[in-house]
């Protein structure tokens, strides 16, 4: 009895364990099937929280142009008006006629040269405006620069590169700066 006993507890065992065999070979498919989307939920919810910190970071931009964009217009605005040489000109002769009228340092113009080019990437055409002025000191030629290229200038001015032979020496000297200017004709 106990051999028989045995028998029927291995047939069982080997029955149950075809059965969970069969199970397996039918339902492979669906776990495979399972696991995948599994993975699949894993890498859109990834690419959900991605869109979501960028759409964050884009609404804060937005919210930031939007706040400043009086500030942002009146930048543009160089840019998008009317060029006229002979403004600019003046421009630069009543910056130095006031600069004159204030204090002790001096700035003398000896001429200005502009030349257009053409029209860039983006539209804005390029001058280059070379202005030979002698200084009565480097605290002059320092105002004169940080004027015409500080932001808040009617006209924004570039330098890409200067220099000036001053080599510790005293008294006033004479420099040509060359100065950029991006305008919409």
């Amino acid at each position: 009895m106990d051999l028989n006993g045995w028998n029927q507890k291995f047939v069982s065992y080997v029955i149950l364990l075809i059965s969970f065999f069969i199970l397996l070979f039918f339902t492979k498919a669906f776990f495979y099937t399972l696991q995948e989307q599994f993975d699949e939920k894993i890498k859109n919810t990834k690419e959900f929280l991605d869109l979501k910190k960028e759409h964050l970071e884009l609404e804060e931009l937005q919210g930031k142009f939007s706040s400043n964009q009086d500030v942002l217009l009146k930048d543009i605005s160089k840019y998008t008006i009317d060029f006229n040489s002979e403004n600019l000109f003046n421009y630069i002769h009543l910056y130095v006629k006031d600069f004159n009228s204030k204090g002790k340092d001096s700035i003398t113009i000896k001429g200005v040269n502009f030349s257009e080019s053409s029209a860039g990437d983006l539209g804005f055409n390029e001058g280059t405006i070379n202005i030979t002025a002698r200084f009565s000191s480097q605290r002059a030629l320092l105002r004169f620069v940080s004027y015409f290229t500080s932001k808040d200038s009617q006209y924004t001015f570039f330098m890409d590169n200067f220099t000036y032979p001053k080599f510790g020496k005293e008294g006033s000297f004479q420099v040509t700066l060359p100065l950029k200017l991006f305008y919409k004709k």
